[in-house]
């Protein structure tokens, strides 16, 4: 009776755990056959990735497709790999051969079309890229990716009003302040006009010339809120320039090269007086340009008759954007004026707040000329290892990837970004 009973209580329980073993079974048999849906090179390619055999995955994968090229996903991951291994005719093929593909859904077309522009972005043939990024745009899909594309190569073409068509549209989509690249753009438009007048620097060397005559009616025009007066040759090339640097400076008021621009065609045009005003706004804007704008503030001063001025100007710079350009300046100016042992004082008072090499080297040439013949030696000495210190520094160095010039870059030939090339500060630098 006892024996009756349990075996009748057990017998639920058996049920329950045959349910759950059943289960269990089913399970790993879905598991099974889910898995047995991949091909066998799928996993022979996967174990070569993970034992860091690319080059082996690779010919696996291109096997596997050849075989069933259903997976839209494995096309473009491989296209992808190949043109990050360089193999970028191969990763061309692979994204020709999936746009052709009449079922392939919009969103997977754009896709597609996205990085067969890059691959021919990364060949370098920019004006395929263009092209199938501009499809791209118009699709409605990856408009932010493209137009990134677009900009980019507008840059490295040089095609600067497509670069502030395209760097707008970008600020619409995204939001982004793109103010800065746009006053740029307008820059390099104005560089472009003034190295485009045939005649421009011939007539540059002719005082009252036709370019400041040019210049001087485009200004009278501006005032009376009338149109920019049209001429050919190189009057146009200049109103033009002072038409894209006026733009530059109306989207970016904090544009420094814009306002040098301007101080460099004023004082081509004998304009000394605004030429000084845009030389002191660019100075405002961005100190760091001190080194580019001292030199033709000076000959804007000197033309006007007012040395002692642009002196006082000197030691506000000084006081505010301590610099050794300025002292260097400073220390030369003196020594024409008072002689060489007053601006070797001059420098011995300013390298003790702000020691440099470039001061060093200096002071030690003035203090050649008053040595005797034993101290004069060693002084030399001194002068040419300066000198080799020197002679190989970079003056200008990029804030964001760390590139190194000799001269001044307003776009950073390393990382492409604009306005990040600035002076070296401290013992070597300015």
């Amino acid at each position: 009776m006892i024996a009756t009973d349990i075996a009748l209580l057990l017998l639920p329980i058996a049920a329950f755990s045959g349910w759950c073993a059943s289960r269990v079974a089913e399970q790993k048999r879905r598991e099974i056959s889910s898995l047995s849906r991949f091909p066998r090179d799928y996993f022979v390619g996967l174990n070569f990735l993970l034992n860091e055999q690319p080059d082996k995955a690779v010919d696996v994968f291109v096997k596997m497709l050849e075989v069933d090229s259903d997976t839209v996903e494995t096309h473009l991951a491989l296209g992808s790999l190949f043109r990050r291994r360089g193999e970028v005719e191969r990763a061309i093929r692979i994204h020709q051969n999936l746009i052709a593909r009449p079922n392939l859904s919009r969103e997977m077309h754009a896709q597609s079309l996205l990085e067969l522009g890059q691959d021919y972005f990364a060949a370098g043939v920019f004006d395929r890229a263009e092209r199938i990024f501009q499809e791209v745009v118009e699709s409605g899909e990856h408009i932010v990716s493209s137009l990134r594309f677009l900009l980019d190569i507008y840059q490295q073409e040089k095609s600067w009003k497509e670069a502030v068509e395209t760097a707008e549209r970008l600020e619409s989509a995204t939001g982004e302040l793109m103010s800065m690249q746009i006053a740029h753009y307008y820059c390099e438009l104005a560089q472009e006009h003034i190295n485009n007048a045939k005649a421009f620097q011939a007539e540059m060397r002719r005082p009252r010339s036709r370019v400041a005559q040019c210049i001087n009616e485009y200004m009278s025009n501006e005032a009376n809120g009338q149109q920019s007066i049209s001429l050919k040759g190189e009057g146009g090339h200049v109103n033009e320039a002072y038409r894209c640097l006026r733009k530059a400076l109306s989207i970016d008021k904090a544009s420094a090269r814009a306002s040098m621009l301007l101080g460099q065609l004023e004082e081509q045009s004998e304009r000394y007086k605004p030429a000084i005003r845009y030389f002191k706004e660019a100075i405002e804007q961005d100190p760091d340009l001190l080194m580019e704008v001292l030199l033709p503030l000076e000959r804007c001063h000197a033309a006007l008759d007012m040395k002692d001025e642009f002196m006082r100007y000197l030691y506000e710079c000084l006081a505010t954007y301590p610099r050794i350009s300025i002292i260097l300046l400073l220390a030369d100016r003196i020594a024409t004026a008072q002689g060489e042992r007053r601006a070797a004082d001059f420098i011995v008072e300013q390298l003790r707040q702000y020691p440099s090499i470039r001061g060093l080297h200096r002071l030690i040439q003035l203090h050649i000329h008053n040595a005797d013949n034993d101290a004069r030696g060693n002084l030399e000495i001194l002068e040419y290892l300066t000198a080799k210190l020197l002679e190989n520094k970079p003056v200008y160095r990029c804030g964001h990837c760390g590139f190194a010039a000799k001269s001044l870059h307003w776009l950073c030939p390393g990382c492409r970004r604009w306005s990040t090339i600035k002076p070296i500060h401290g013992l070597e630098g300015d």
